[in-house]
């Protein structure tokens, strides 16, 4: 009988062990579980970053193209004006721009035909001293207004030198004069616009667009007008 116990009892340790083992290796822990789930969410934000990460270089890359393109635009037009500017040198002093002019003074001026024109320009230049610095809104017009007379070989051009009032109606007349012809001496000489087509005079400080009693309207007054008729 005894023999018979102990031979159970062993048998019921053998069975226990059995399972148990059983259980351990088929059934995974809650550690296991929540390490695998730690595992997979890693993986699945690394996508997901790495998404992210390749989107971003997408972007950065097309707004370097578009970067690239303004900036190719851009060097282009600068390059066209630096050359325009080597060719003038310097609209100054030291070119006579009355060469061939008709003798235009305060009490004689041109007279221009009242009633609207064919085509009209307003330009406010820049000016170092005296001299004339081309920008690339005249260097631009001067192309269109050559291929506009060529389309319209009947067409002439008037350009106007307007000035504030500041100082003497005489001096601001051969100032605005000055000027306009600053402007025509560049559009025959360096853009090959024939001289019979345009005619450079002065209305001084005649007709203001602006007060002249503060800055900004004194510097809207100050200003050359091409008109095409």
């Amino acid at each position: 009988m005894k023999g018979f116990l102990g031979a159970f009892l062993v048998f019921l340790l053998w069975s226990f062990t059995c399972i148990y083992y059983v259980s351990t290796r088929t059934s995974p822990s809650v550690a296991d579980l929540d390490s695998t789930s730690t595992r997979e969410s890693q993986v699945k934000l690394n996508a997901a970053n790495t998404g992210k990460i390749n989107k971003s270089k997408n972007i950065t890359n097309e707004l370097h193209i578009d970067s690239t393109t303004n900036t190719h635009i851009d060097r282009e037009a600068s390059i066209l004006l630096a050359e325009e500017i080597q060719k003038s040198i310097a609209i100054s002093d030291t070119i006579d721009i009355t060469k061939d002019e008709p003798i235009i003074t305060f009490e004689n001026e041109f007279d221009i035909p009242d009633g609207p024109s064919f085509s009209s320009k307003v330009f406010y230049p820049r000016y170092n001293n005296t001299d004339l610095i081309l920008d690339k809104e005249l260097v631009a017009y001067a192309s269109e207004l050559k291929q506009l007379l060529k389309n319209n070989p009947n067409k002439k051009v008037t350009i106007l030198g307007h000035t504030d009032n500041v100082g003497s109606d005489r001096d601001n007349f051969t100032t605005g004069l000055k000027k306009s012809r600053q402007i025509k001496w560049y559009l025959t000489a360096r853009r090959g616009i024939p001289r019979s087509k345009i005619t450079a005079t002065s209305r001084g400080e005649e007709e203001p667009i602006a007060s002249n009693n503060t800055v900004s309207g004194r510097r809207q007054n100050n200003r050359i007008e091409i008109i095409v008729d």
